[in-house]
C-alpha cells in the first residue's frame, strides 16, 4: 500500500492498460473490465479512511469511466491543429532559407528534422534510415521530441534552480510542437516529452512514476486504440527510458568523461526500450542499430539547434544565415555518411517475425538483458580478480 500511495496514479495507469489491451481483442469485453474496476475502485475510494487514498482510487474512477465512455462511443474529439491560423505560413517562412542554403541531400534531412517535413528526404536516403535503424529520428515522435527535451535538460542541470531548467525544457518542447505542427501524434509526443523533462529536472522517483503514470493513464483513457499507435509506443518506451534507465547508465558509464558519459546513457537510455517496437511493427532488426544510434543520436540535438538558428536568421536576412548554414551542412553530412555507412554493412538489418505476440517477446528479451546483463558482467569481473 505504501508504494501505491507514494505513487497514486499508478492504478489509474494500469486501469487504462487493461481496458486498451482488451479493447484490442473484445470491445463488449473492455467494456465491461472498465465498468467492474469503476466499481472496485469506487467501493475503495468510499471505504478509504484518508484523502491520500481516497484521491487514489478516485483518479483510477475516473480513468475507468473514461476508458468506457472511449470504448463504447469511440475516442474523445482530438484537435488537429496542424494548418492552424499562421503556422503554414510560418513553416514555410522557416523552410526557404533552408531549401536555399544547404544543398540536397543534407537539406531534406534538415527539413525533416527542423520542420517535420519527411517527404523532404530522399527516398534512398529514407531507405539508409530505415536499414541502419536510426529512421525514428525523421519522425516527429515521443522519442525525437524527448531528446530535444533531454539535451536542454542535461545542458541547464547544475547551473540553474531545476523550475528554470523545467521550464526552459517545457517551452523548447512547446516551440518545437508549435513549429512542426499540433497533430495529435505530435501533441501526445509533447506530453511524454514534459513529463521527461520535468523528471530530468527534479529527479525525484516518486514524482517521475506519478507524471508518466498520468501521462499515460490520460492518453489511453481518452483513446484506447492509442495503445496500437507506433507514435505512443515509441513516445512512452523512449520517455520511460530516459526516465528509469539514464542514471543507471550513467553510473554504469563513471569512468568516461562526463559530457560523453550523459550523452551516451541518454542515447541508450531512449534506444533500448524502443527497439522491441520497431521490431515488432516493422518486422526488421538493424543489427547496426545500437552502433549507429550512438553515432548518430548524438548529432541529432546540434543539427536541430543549428538548422533551427539558420532556418530563424534566414527569414530576416540570408546574408545571416550564411554561417550557421555551414554548421547544419557539416552536422547533417556527418549524420547522412554515419547512416550511409551503416546501412551500407553486410546483415544490417535482417527481417524478424512481427506481430504483438512477437513484440511481447522482443520486449521479454530486452528486459532480461537490461535486468541481467550488468550482474552478468559484475559477476564476470570479480571471477576475474
Amino acid at each position: 500500500m505504501r508504494r501505491i500511495l507514494a505513487t497514486p496514479f499508478a492504478p489509474a495507469a494500469l486501469v487504462a492498460l487493461a481496458v486498451a489491451l482488451l479493447d484490442r481483442f473484445s470491445g463488449p469485453a473492455a467494456i465491461v473490465c472498465a465498468g467492474v474496476l469503476a466499481i472496485v475502485m469506487t467501493v475503495l475510494a468510499v471505504t478509504s479512511a484518508d484523502r491520500p487514498r481516497r484521491i487514489c482510487w478516485a483518479t483510477g474512477l475516473v480513468t475507468a469511466v473514461a476508458s468506457a465512455m472511449a470504448t463504447g462511443l469511440g475516442p474523445f474529439p482530438a484537435f488537429d491543429l496542424r494548418h492552424a491560423g499562421p503556422l503554414d505560413a510560418l513553416r514555410d517562412l522557416l523552410s526557404a532559407p533552408l531549401q536555399r542554403l544547404i544543398a540536397e541531400p543534407e537539406g531534406g534531412i534538415v527539413r525533416g528534422i527542423v520542420l517535420g517535413e519527411r517527404t523532404s528526404v530522399d527516398p534512398d536516403l529514407a531507405a539508409a534510415f530505415a536499414r541502419s535503424g536510426t529512421t525514428h529520428l525523421l519522425a516527429i515522435s515521443g522519442f525525437n521530441m524527448t531528446l530535444v527535451a533531454a539535451t536542454v535538460g542535461l545542458i541547464a542541470r547544475g547551473r540553474v534552480r531545476p523550475i528554470v531548467t523545467a521550464s526552459l525544457t517545457v517551452a523548447t518542447v512547446i516551440a518545437y510542437s508549435l513549429l512542426v505542427g499540433l497533430a495529435p501524434s505530435v501533441v501526445r509526443a509533447a506530453l511524454m516529452a514534459v513529463v521527461a523533462s520535468c523528471g530530468l529536472a527534479f529527479g525525484r522517483r516518486p514524482a517521475i512514476v506519478n507524471a508518466l503514470a498520468l501521462a499515460v493513464a490520460a492518453m489511453l483513457a481518452f483513446d484506447p486504440a492509442s495503445l496500437g499507435d507506433v507514435g505512443f509506443l515509441l513516445s512512452a518506451g523512449a520517455t520511460g527510458g530516459l526516465l528509469f534507465l539514464g542514471e543507471p547508465l550513467s553510473q554504469r558509464l563513471a569512468a568516461l568523461p562526463r559530457p560523453i558519459r550523459e550523452g551516451l546513457a541518454t542515447t541508450l537510455a531512449a534506444t533500448l526500450p524502443t527497439l522491441p517496437v520497431i521490431a515488432a511493427v516493422f518486422g526488421r532488426v538493424s543489427l547496426v542499430s545500437p552502433v549507429a544510434n550512438l553515432l548518430a543520436v548524438p548529432l541529432f540535438a546540434p543539427l536541430m539547434l543549428a538548422g533551427s538558428s539558420t532556418a530563424a536568421l534566414g527569414a530576416l536576412s540570408i546574408d545571416l544565415a550564411r554561417i550557421p548554414a555551414v554548421a547544419t551542412w557539416a552536422l547533417a553530412f556527418a549524420l547522412r555518411v554515419v547512416v550511409e555507412t551503416a546501412a551500407a554493412l553486410p546483415l544490417a538489418s535482417v527481417a524478424v517475425p512481427d506481430g504483438p505476440v512477437a513484440g511481447l517477446g522482443y520486449a521479454a528479451v530486452t528486459g532480461t538483458v537490461l535486468c541481467l546483463g550488468p550482474r552478468a558482467l559484475a559477476a564476470a569481473g570479480a571471477k576475474g580478480r
